[in-house]
């Protein structure tokens, strides 16, 4: 009909957005977070960035106590992520000890403990001075909004053919219902990992089958879903567990037993930590529900 103008065809108005104000719209890279970095320990010496045949993290309880009580493990360093705040200088300063542990001042500022001046992420290294294996242990929550320049800052540093992240599922994440007392893990997969396994279906057969898809419908955050992304981007071999509950002692032991059904998995020995007792994370809900 005349005089109906067709929003598909008709040309577009004239843009009223003056381009000189388009300035207003720019972030000050002065007030930009500070990017995650790896403070690499001074008496290591080697190349960066690290090949290791495997790159484990872990930030579940269950995942953080295997790595924990390794004899065996070789600090190397820390990833860094600072605070977007850092005016108490004095808060931010510290040093890494022979544990892993940050030496003179607390990381987090004394006056306000809300106030984290600084995040440390310990870096270790398995099988000597090979280092074929690296260890990353995330001992504290990381912001969801400073998760992709974590994820990139490691994977940078640590070139890694395979990556693994051990975390813990989040009940405001999972679309169904779970009781507190199963036990049960998810994983998620990049292509990669997935294309490699249709070459080897026989082999894989039986091993990590039975360990089940994470629900359509769920989500992931954070800094797990951050490496999982970009281990996608890179052509990576990428496998993220998420383990529920984290509250029962048996959790490590069921870990490893799912641990040790993935081949590129099997080479690492985590019977020394299961032989300390483990206390679990509470759960204050029966089940969780979405």
């Amino acid at each position: 009909m005349a005089g109906i103008q067709d929003p598909l065809t008709e040309l577009p108005p004239p843009s009223r957005l003056d381009f000189e104000e388009l300035g207003n719209f720019t972030l000050d890279a002065s007030s930009a977070p500070p990017p995650a970095f790896i403070s690499w320990d001074a008496n290591v010496e080697f190349e960066t960035p690290l090949r290791p045949r495997l790159l484990f993290i872990a930030s579940s309880p269950s995942g953080l106590h295997l790595i924990s009580h390794l004899p065996e493990k070789r600090l190397l360093g820390s990833v860094v992520l600072p605070a977007e705040d850092q005016s108490d200088e004095g808060s931010s300063k510290g040093s890494l000890s022979d544990d892993g542990n940050i030496k003179g001042r607390s990381v987090y500022d004394a006056r306000n403990p809300r106030k984290q001046s600084v995040h440390t992420c310990n870096v270790y290294a398995l099988d000597g001075e090979h280092a074929s294996v690296i260890m990353v242990a995330v001992q504290t929550p990381i912001a969801e909004e400073r998760a992709n320049t974590w994820a990139r800052a490691v994977l940078e540093a640590i070139a890694a053919d395979r990556v693994m992240v051990v975390t813990m599922l989040q009940r405001e994440h999972y679309r169904g219902k779970l009781s507190a007392d199963d036990e049960v893990i998810f994983r998620l997969e990049t292509d990669a990992l997935r294309l490699e396994k249709l070459g080897k279906e026989e082999a894989t057969m039986g091993h990590d089958d039975d360990v089940p898809y994470f629900p359509s419908g769920s989500i992931v955050s954070g800094f797990p879903a951050a490496v999982l992304t970009r281990c996608q981007l890179l052509g990576l071999k990428g496998r993220l567990l998420l383990s529920w509950p984290e509250s029962r002692s048996s959790a490590p032991s069921l870990l490893v037993t799912i641990l040790n059904r993935f081949p590129d998995i099997q080479c690492l020995d985590f019977s020394s930590s299961l032989q300390v007792p483990f206390k679990g994370k509470s759960v204050s809900d029966l089940e969780i529900y979405m």
